[in-house]
């Protein structure tokens, strides 16, 4: 009875101490969100859900895209030639539901910036499961208090970009495959799908892997989430989907999105298109060979190839920006752990080094243009050192990453750790 009764009063205290926590988080981003103005991602959705079902306005018609601009801007007129629309899946909406309720956008902002940092958070647990990263309490807190301020977690805090969702999604599923929780993996798959750019060859990739290796429930239960989202979208709106293509083409047409192409084409105007191009054949190429490769692999192996696909999934052409590089905090975790694991004495100093390089230096680059806007963020320097860093990486820990301690060394290590 009375270990019942120390239970019940520990999750009682935990559980008042997280209420406690968020309370004060979210105090702490609405006085950030009053005096520096910003969510612009967030606007976007938040602003689309409540027309939707407020006056059943679709969030994709040039109606409510002028109402976005006049919101974000002041004028329905594109600002710089930029114009803001809605063109995530109708079915979205289901995320940004809850925070459709505040009708004032500042306090709906602030809740939904306490949303993404839990994400964030969770993300950072899940990663270090991922991984089997032994990581002791000091050094976790250190990291979590990296990756809630490095530069590609505060800029899609900042913006209320989805794309931290996007990524919690993709670690659950890859922990959930791991566990053989195939049905909660396939769930979490088809909810990444919100940000479709950001995840459709990891989720090919995926299917693919899942077909060679007889995992029917992961295909199913992602196709079957799908269906019940797009189905349940439908009932709103039967048309969703074609105003959905719709919506993207005509940002595709308007110049508003950006890959690695008209990044580098910003540097070299006369030849950067053409580097981009020759970059993205030649990455598309090495992602396909790769996923042949680890096509029927065991779990390490599919992990690998899928961090890759992420990386890679920067740079053949499809719409990015350096705040949706948030996805790829799954591969920057597999490769500091591999490091610790192989090299333990060298491997936490290369962790250090790594970490404070891209906290610093990416803050040294961004922080003129997080301060004024978003027209620093543009620089095709970011379009180049994360993904550049992570592609290097997940290369030089391949071996180490997919196989077991096999060869003499490795072997002779492990024995020597094990007697001791």
């Amino acid at each position: 009875m009375n270990n019942r009764r120390n239970l019940s009063l520990r999750w009682t205290t935990l559980s008042v101490f997280l209420v406690a926590g968020c309370i004060l988080l979210t105090w702490g981003n609405l006085w950030f969100t009053r005096k520096y103005p910003g969510g612009r991602d967030f606007l976007v959705h938040w602003m689309g859900t409540r027309i939707f079902l407020t006056e059943g306005i679709s969030p994709y018609s040039q109606e409510a895209t002028n109402r976005l601009q006049i919101a974000a801007y002041g004028t329905a007129d594109s600002k710089g030639g930029e114009t803001i629309r809605f063109v995530s899946p109708l079915y979205s909406i289901v995320i940004y539901l809850p925070f459709a309720f505040f009708l004032a956008f500042e306090t709906a902002r602030a809740v939904w910036m306490t949303f993404l940092e839990i994400c964030i958070i969770v993300l950072v647990i899940i990663s270090i499961r991922l991984t089997s990263w032994k990581i002791n309490v000091p050094g976790l807190f250190l990291f979590l208090m990296f990756s809630l301020f490095w530069y590609h977690a505060a800029r899609p805090l900042v913006d209320g970009d989805l794309a931290i969702f996007t990524a919690l999604c993709l670690a659950g599923c890859w922990l959930s495959i791991r566990a053989g929780a195939d049905e909660l993996a396939g769930v979490l798959l088809a909810f990444s799908t919100v940000t479709p750019e950001l995840v459709i060859l990891v989720v090919v990739y995926t299917l693919i892997w899942g077909i060679f290796c007889k995992r029917w429930r992961i295909i199913s239960w992602f196709f079957s989430a799908v269906f019940l989202l797009s189905a349940s979208a439908a009932l709103l709106m039967p048309d969703w989907m074609l105003q959905n293509i719709r919506a993207g083409v005509e940002v595709l047409k308007a110049g508003a999105s950006l890959n690695l192409e008209s990044a580098i084409a910003l540097w070299f105007p006369a030849m950067g298109g053409k580097i981009g191009q020759m970059v993205s054949i030649v990455m598309f190429a090495l992602m396909l060979i790769e996923w042949w490769i680890a096509r029927a692999a065991d779990f390490p192996s599919y992990l690998w190839a899928a961090c890759l696909t992420l990386v890679l999934s920067q740079w053949i052409g499809l719409p990015t920006y350096p705040a949706h590089f948030i996805v790829l905090y799954p591969a920057l975790i597999l490769v500091l752990a591999t490091w610790e694991g192989r090299w333990k004495h060298l491997g936490r100093p290369m962790t250090f080094i790594s970490v404070f390089l891209l906290f610093a230096g990416l803050w040294w680059l961004a922080w003129p243009g997080f301060v004024i806007g978003y027209g620093l963020e543009r620089i095709p320097i970011f379009f180049i050192i994360l993904p550049a860093y992570l592609f290097i990486t997940l290369y030089w820990v391949r071996w180490w990453a997919v196989k077991p301690p096999n060869v003499w060394y490795d072997l002779l290590l492990t024995k020597e750790n094990t007697q001791r």
